[in-house]
């Protein structure tokens, strides 16, 4: 009888029983290799092939600049700069950019998509500076003095009866 649990509940006894078969099924599976296991690992080693050339998946890329493109034709080019306005479609065009990869089988990131965010970049964010960005709000420096000063401070507070106990003996 296991305390706190209820075999007598209909979730409770299927569970039991579900592990009940596995522990007793689980070692007759066990290392026994058959000529499924092969085409597994060959059908394995074909899907990390990329099912698309740098070609076609440069084509794919630049869909997903169009896209930005348009979302950031809706925007004030005055704004930009600012990344609470921007982040939702910039996030957009990372998420294109990766299922794009995903669908060609090609890791993400790579050079070609690292080369579309540089053009990016250039291209919609040359004039910003991290000055005007209003993203992150500075922490005061009182609370973060305060954060820094007071685990060193603690550690010998903890130290010290550790090091008394340990000599008593």
């Amino acid at each position: 009888m296991i305390p706190g649990v209820n075999l007598r509940s209909p979730i409770h006894r299927s569970g039991f029983y579900l592990l009940l078969v596995l522990l007793v099924l689980l070692p007759w599976g066990h290392g026994q290799k058959n000529d499924t296991d092969t085409t597994k690992i060959e059908l394995r080693s074909k899907w990390l092939q990329p099912k698309c050339n740098e070609s076609f998946y440069l084509n794919l890329l630049d869909t997903c600049i169009t896209e930005f493109q348009t979302w950031m034709d809706r925007i004030d080019k005055r704004r930009w700069c600012n990344l609470n306005v921007v982040l939702r479609d910039y996030n957009g065009y990372s998420k294109c950019t990766q299922t794009w990869s995903e669908y060609c089988s090609w890791f993400w990131p790579n050079e070609l998509v690292q080369e579309s965010f540089i053009y990016l970049h250039k291209t919609f964010f040359i004039n910003c500076t991290t000055e005007s960005t209003e993203f992150v709000d500075r922490t005061p420096p009182n609370a973060l003095m305060a954060m820094v000063l007071l685990p060193i401070c603690l550690i010998p507070v903890m130290l010290a009866p550790m090091l008394w106990w340990s000599n008593r003996d």
